[in-house]
């Protein structure tokens, strides 16, 4: 059911990229949502202790095998689909990761994903989803990458009404995305009206305006004509 839904949700909308979290196997499950026209990349879950069969932390990437985009000079833009640790010394370390993958990103990069981290209060109704030291490393990787978080431009954001995660314990917005300076005109974040069933989380919908390092000139990428179709046959 809840695959079934991935897969609907992924080829109606048709995102350039998409992430799912928390695949909870052991196993490779990415081949269980071919989705036509995306590469898929997937990081497989790790054992959960006294369990055989399940797992935690695994995370399925997809990315459009074909973007469309003006005729600017090529250039890399480096895409992380993440799934963030909770305990204090593994999240330390992850983020330590992440921060190293975006500097070393050759220009533009982005991340979405659960990062288990709010920004500030009004992301959460419960103090578990408050935690201080995720917070804090969280607000370390934006400083020191120079990043941006979507959420955060949105002064409106609230865990009342656009909660990403909903527990026992509260509301919280913690599935995020964000982006380097660089390369990067902005963005936008919501929640998406896709409904995915059987899990605890709501499907988040965002996306970055790319820029080019060099863009050429004006006349040659901007036409004020139609040109004419040379494929098209004569009466």
């Amino acid at each position: 059911m809840k695959q079934s839904a991935v897969y609907d949700a992924t080829s109606s909308l048709r995102p350039n990229a998409f992430v799912i979290n928390e695949t909870k196997s052991t196993s490779t499950v990415a081949s269980r949502i071919q989705v036509k026209g995306y590469m898929t990349y997937k990081s497989q879950g790790v054992r959960t202790e006294g369990k055989s069969k399940t797992g935690k932390w695994g995370v399925i990437v997809g990315i459009e095998d074909s973007l469309h985009a003006q005729r600017v000079e090529g250039f890399c833009h480096r895409f992380i689909g993440l799934y963030g640790e909770f305990e204090e010394e593994e999240a330390s370390n992850f983020w330590r990761l992440i921060i190293h993958l975006c500097q070393q990103a050759p220009y533009s990069w982005s991340i979405e994903g659960d990062c288990n981290a709010t920004t500030s209060s009004v992301e959460s109704t419960g103090e578990n989803y408050r935690l201080t030291h995720a917070r804090r490393q969280y607000a370390d990787f934006l400083r020191i990458t120079n990043g941006k978080d979507l959420w955060m431009e949105q002064p409106d954001r609230n865990a009342t009404n656009t909660f990403t995660y909903k527990g026992p314990f509260g509301q919280s917005i913690i599935d995020r995305m964000a982006h380097s300076t660089v390369g990067v005109l902005g963005g936008s974040i919501a929640i998406s009206k896709v409904f995915i069933p059987a899990t605890d989380p709501r499907a988040i919908v965002a996306s970055i305006a790319l820029c080019a390092s060099s863009i050429l000139p004006f006349p040659n990428y901007l036409l004020y004509e139609i040109p004419a179709n040379p494929y098209r046959t004569a009466a």
